[in-house]
């Protein structure tokens, strides 16, 4: 049973770009900062624009959600599952990222900078234009072939 079930839950109405033209007059970016979730529901959930940082995420299910431009500072993704969501302008600052089955997931366009990423089996995972910035990788199985452009600046680790 999990503490959260937010299975096709939208928090975010407008688009990030729309809610920036607006200067913040169609409403507030939602914000989850410095909560702890274990074992939350986020299947099919549509959390564009979330602020994730310095939260810590267990055991948490956002299978086929979309996550496109949220942040992650500071955040931990503990033993989450990823599998079909859409991580697509994400941003990963100074982020953990231990043991969470990421599967086909889009990362394409996301941006890692000085995260740790452990355990993650990114075979299948859609990485173009992904950037990781200062990363540390451990444990990590790559494609057989790397995406274009993606991008690796002074990572060490498991690197492909």
């Amino acid at each position: 049973m999990s503490l959260i079930d937010a299975s096709s839950l939208t928090l975010m109405l407008a688009a990030h770009d729309d809610w920036m033209k607006s200067q913040g007059a169609r409403g507030q970016l939602l914000t989850m900062t410095g909560c702890a979730v274990a074992g939350g529901d986020f299947r099919r959930a549509i959390l564009d624009s979330v602020d994730f940082s310095k939260t810590d995420l267990k055991d948490c299910d956002f299978s086929e959600a979309r996550l496109n431009t949220c942040r992650f500072t500071d955040a931990r993704l503990n033993g989450c599952t990823l599998t079909g969501a859409e991580l697509v302008d994400a941003m990963f600052n100074r982020s953990r990222v231990t043991g969470c089955v990421i599967g086909a997931a889009n990362l394409r366009g996301s941006f890692w900078l000085k995260a740790e990423l452990t355990g993650l089996d990114l075979s299948q995972a859609l990485m173009d234009g992904a950037q990781f910035d200062g990363c540390t990788f451990n444990d990590i199985v790559w494609p057989a072939t790397l995406p274009g452009m993606l991008r690796l600046h002074d990572c060490r680790g498991d690197l492909p």
